[in-house]
């Protein structure tokens, strides 16, 4: 179902209930309740729960839904055609929310239930297991299954050369480096780097930060949310991205990047369920991890340069500027293992 209404969370107690007939038809704002979720950074993110009117308790929860609206100007860098389409696709494997509305700035899908993961649950022996786990099936997926179009370009080079783009060449400068130096190691990076690590490209996911897995104890299962970078790139880029997410979005600490004992574990657990790779054995795990190391470069110039784009234009109450500049320097110290030949 698509509506042409624009919603906005300052309304948004009274202005739902005009998309809910068709699918909550029984939702009354006495019957109902809002809970806004802090953790996402572009969008607003409130989830809708059916309660008893006298003990205020939330009642049928599996038909609870979460409402996103996007962030404004978010359309700059994100195709939101593109995640709706990944989102109905991998419903079908019970590997995303269901969309029940689509509106002019938004989405209403189906509620995940579980907790949200912290920095600690991610780095948790078994929870990580479980993660690898299902990293593993969604990148093993298969065009032909998910009739998703690839692009011209993997998702973390265009994405790079779109940051840079709506960058100003005049104003951008960080700690000495210049846009026409980050503009010369994107160069190299798609001509020269990439090319020759030569690593599958897959479905992924490429925000596999703590908030976006859920894990419901009572199943033993872990789920993926928040699909709007859904596209296709390389395996290991998917892996690094998450490892790096150890260290948490809020007070981030990097330090809580994966040791190479832990890595091994999760490589195991993942090469495992990952049947789209033929060779899983034909390089020793400290070489995939010196590949994961490279990778975690340039996952850290890519949410770097997000950062100071989202600086310029989102509305959402996060210091960008600073979180960009901690990223890029993380980027600069992990820069010299992704230039070494």
């Amino acid at each position: 179902m698509y509506s042409d209404i624009s919603l906005k969370h300052s309304t948004l107690d009274t202005d739902i209930f005009q998309l809910l007939a068709s699918i909550r038809p029984q939702w009354t704002p006495a019957n109902t309740q809002l809970k806004i979720f802090t953790e996402g950074i572009t969008n607003t993110i409130t989830g809708m729960f059916e309660i008893d009117p006298q003990t205020k308790k939330i009642i049928n929860e599996f038909q609870a839904i979460i409402i996103k609206i996007f962030g404004l100007n978010s359309e700059l860098f994100i195709n939101r055609e593109n995640e709706s389409i990944a989102m109905k696709q991998l419903a079908k494997y019970q590997l995303s929310n269901e969309i029940l509305v689509k509106f002019k700035n938004g989405l209403i899908y189906s509620y995940t239930p579980g907790q949200a993961c912290d920095r600690d649950m991610v780095a948790d022996l078994h929870i990580s297991e479980l993660i690898a786990k299902k990293i593993a099936h969604l990148h093993s997926l298969t065009r032909e299954q998910l009739q998703i179009e690839q692009g011209l370009e993997p998702f973390l080079v265009s994405g790079l050369k779109n940051f840079l783009n709506l960058l100003s060449s005049d104003s951008f400068a960080i700690n000495s480096y210049k846009w026409s130096d980050i503009s010369s190691d994107i160069v190299q990076i798609e001509n020269q780097i990439l090319p020759h690590l030569a690593v599958d490209l897959v479905l992924c996911h490429n925000d596999l930060l703590c908030k976006n897995i859920i894990y419901d104890k009572s199943n033993d299962d872990i789920s993926f949310i928040d699909f709007e970078y859904v596209q296709y790139n390389y395996w290991i880029y998917d892996v690094a991205n998450h490892f790096i997410e150890y260290a948490g979005v809020d007070n981030p600490d990097f330090d809580r990047y994966p040791s190479r004992e832990h890595q091994h574990v999760w490589l195991k657990t993942y090469f495992k369920y990952a049947t789209f790779l033929t060779q899983k054995n034909d390089k020793d795990l400290d070489d995939i991890c010196d590949l994961i190391d490279k990778f975690a470069a340039l996952s850290h110039l890519f949410w770097a340069l997000w950062a100071f784009v989202q600086a310029n234009v989102s509305t959402v109450n996060f210091d960008y500027k600073e979180y960009g500049k901690m990223r890029f320097q993380k980027y600069l110290d992990f820069r010299s293992k992704l230039f070494a030949t």
